[in-house]
């Protein structure tokens, strides 16, 4: 190699390679092809430090992940003829420019590694390049932003739930075609539920069927979702069941409506008929001090007799927000009902108007 020629691979390798520190000395064997520079990430050349030495194919950071306390780096296995289990990785991060990048940590065979200690509301940056046995880095740069939150004062929808299905749900509950009827990419359609009802009910964590298929292997309902899928990590699981416990509240600006003891103002009942085989039942929304009409449920209690309804046992529980519901009755059976609102706090009202239908 010439002088001119070693001059510009030693600045290359300075520039090109930034924030990695590889070796740029040196001599050793060969143990890929006979270039001293190949082409990655779109045509960057990456020198490398021993001729004849290829330095890995690596494409880089895949994903930064921040929670209240850190950040969560992933990337995929590097390509060389280096053992895998021998393959380093160094990870670096700024919060300013990649030129600034410090070194955090050199891994051996690691997939992945947790930052943490860092100031909450800055937004860092972070790469991550591959290192062969012989002492080469690849050049990619490739880095990932991500800002550790800090702990929240308040979790809603739209700051750190939606974020969430949108990466890991909306794949399959989404559109016309979402499994299960269930569409996880607005706040309605996650209020709404699926085919298997409710998803979430606001306040009670452990009667929330969504949490419960997100976080548990024996679900009440199928297995755990996502299916056949990374599971959602533990920081995910807890900010979606802290908004639930807090009311499942779409912006942290609403009314708390879990600290609630007062029932529903609630007229019940107001309208049944029937044909052959079913039974229409129709009301005027409740009022509630703290859940909007849009988030009440009501309970729907039948009897085969007046006044014989079982209040610890309803016959069916309603969508938030509905105000007449449709049930299946049989050929020539009198039945009569009570209808009863619940607040999102699991108070009810105790109203005993009933409506009765015969054939």
């Amino acid at each position: 190699m010439s002088r001119l020629g070693a001059t510009c691979w030693v600045l290359a390798c300075l520039v090109a390679c930034a924030p990695a520190e590889p070796r740029c000395d040196g001599c050793a064997q060969p143990d890929a092809g006979p270039e001293d520079v190949i082409s990655l990430d779109g045509g960057d050349e990456c020198p490398s430090p021993v001729p004849g030495n290829r330095a890995p194919e690596f494409e880089g950071l895949e994903e930064a992940l921040a929670d209240q306390d850190g950040v969560t780096l992933r990337w995929l296995p590097a390509r060389d003829e280096t053992p895998a289990s021998d393959m380093r990785y160094r990870v670096s991060s700024s919060t300013t420019t990649a030129e600034a990048a410090t070194t955090l940590v050199e891994l051996v065979g690691d997939l992945s590694h947790r930052v943490t200690g860092i100031e909450p509301g800055i937004p860092t940056r972070f790469w991550v390049h591959a290192i062969d046995d012989l002492g080469v880095a690849d050049c990619n740069q490739v880095s990932r932003s991500a800002t550790v939150l800090g702990e929240p004062a308040c979790v809603d929808f739209d700051t750190q739930i939606a974020s969430i299905f949108r990466r890991r749900c909306t794949g399959c509950h989404e559109g016309e075609s979402a499994q299960r009827s269930l569409r996880l990419g607005s706040y309605a359609g996650v209020i709404w539920g699926g085919d298997s009802g409710a998803a979430v009910a606001a306040c009670r964590p452990a009667d929330s069927l969504l949490l419960r298929k997100v976080s548990e292997d024996r679900p009440p309902v199928g297995g755990r979702m996502p299916q056949a899928a990374t599971p959602l990590t533990p920081f995910q699981l807890e900010l979606i069941e802290r908004w639930i416990v807090e009311g499942a509240k779409l912006v942290c600006e609403e009314v708390d409506p879990c600290h609630d003891s007062r029932p529903p103002e609630f007229d019940g009942l107001e309208l049944a008929t029937r044909t052959s085989s079913t039974a229409r039942l129709c009301w005027t929304a409740a009022i509630d001090d703290r859940t909007p009409t849009t988030r009440m449920v009501y309970e729907i209690f039948e009897a085969a007799a007046p006044g014989a309804q079982e209040f610890q046992n309803p016959r069916a529980q309603t969508r938030p927000g509905v105000t007449c519901a449709e049930l299946h009755v049989e050929a020539r059976d009198s039945r009569c009902w009570v209808v009863r609102a619940e607040d999102l706090a699991g108070n009810s009202d105790e109203n005993q108007i009933e409506r009765c239908v015969e054939e």
